[in-house]
């Protein structure tokens, strides 16, 4: 692999991390878009270098509610308990993926375009649209936009899912595993870990038993 590829692999790692932190202040204040401020700042990897470490990738984590006390592990709400599993798909031949490919892929793989500019799985609970897992591009700032589709190209693409989700664990990861499958089957790109490494069975349980903890949390 390239030395530019791995550099756009550390991009791809600032993505994941910029959308679950938009993500995150979403739901916890109900703030729409980023301000001109924010998103001057949030293009710099060290700015928010810190809160990526904070949210780990692929590995199970407990992250404890305001005004609780860190002594005090049952008082932890599963609320608090947040999992992010991730892989990456990185075009096998050193080339660029066209964005035609790639959103015809989408298309057939029913994944919906929308918010933050990337696509996603989708599940109605209560007949409100909620996502289980998204999909972006390795290169930041991550948009995936179908409109530039003839104009557009990328070395890879994220797919990653917040746990839990609308989705039970198992069903959102094998769902999330079988379409990053078929995108490597489709664009001729290998699949790699979290760990950006390639991916292997073994990996795959581990990750699915760190699914399952999102489920049951110790």
């Amino acid at each position: 692999m390239s030395a530019m590829q791995w550099a756009l692999l550390v991009a791809g790692l600032a993505v994941v991390g910029l959308v679950y932190w938009y993500s995150r202040r979403d739901l916890g204040d109900g703030a729409g878009g980023p301000s001109e401020e924010d998103r001057g700042q949030i293009g710099l990897w060290d700015t928010f270098g810190d809160q990526f470490d904070e949210f780990g990738v692929g590995k199970a984590r407990t992250r404890s509610a305001p005004g609780l006390d860190d002594d005090a592990p049952d008082a932890v709400s599963e609320e608090a308990k947040q999992q992010l599993i991730v892989f990456y798909l990185v075009e096998r031949e050193n080339a660029f993926i066209p964005g035609t490919h790639i959103h015809q892929s989408m298309d057939a793989l029913k994944m919906q375009f929308g918010h933050r500019h990337i696509y996603h799985r989708i599940k109605e609970v209560g007949g409100v649209p909620q996502e289980v897992f998204s999909i972006a591009s390795i290169a930041k700032p991550g948009y995936l936009d179908p409109q530039e589709a003839e104009s557009f190209s990328t070395p890879g693409l994220v797919v990653f899912m917040n746990l839990p989700g609308p989705e039970h664990p198992e069903v959102a990861f094998d769902d999330m595993l079988r379409t990053t499958r078929k995108l490597s089957e489709w664009l001729k790109a290998d699949i790699l870990d979290d760990r950006r490494e390639p991916l292997t069975d073994e990996r795959v349980e581990a990750l699915l038993r760190d699914a399952r903890l999102s489920a049951n949390p110790r």
